[in-house]
């Protein structure tokens, strides 16, 4: 398996696992994305999968999506994973502004 695009660098150290995750949950190209053709199908469903199942999440949450790569523009609840986890950083850095 192989990713072309790793921001983790798949030649190093076992990272390879992390590219495949990252393409498998990013809106990363499929002609970025090669994997041995037995590997394909299996892929292509695990993709599948989980991007409706994410966007199944985020509707019962009550979120606004917006259909566009990456997310954008997209206005998350705070009852989904990615509204919680907007405000969990937003509180770490207020946090971290000051002082802690």
């Amino acid at each position: 398996m192989s990713v072309k695009e790793n921001k983790f660098g798949a030649d190093r150290d076992g990272f390879a696992e992390l590219g495949v995750i990252q393409a498998l949950f990013e809106d990363i190209p499929t002609s970025e994305v090669g994997v041995a053709s037995g590997a394909q199908t299996a892929f292509d469903g695990a993709r599948i999968f989980i991007k409706e199942m994410i966007a199944n999440q985020c509707k019962l949450a009550g979120c606004k999506l917006t259909g566009h790569p990456y997310g954008e523009g997209e206005e998350h609840s705070h009852e989904c994973w990615f509204g919680m986890r907007r405000d969990f950083y937003a509180d770490r850095n207020a946090k971290r502004g000051q002082g802690y």
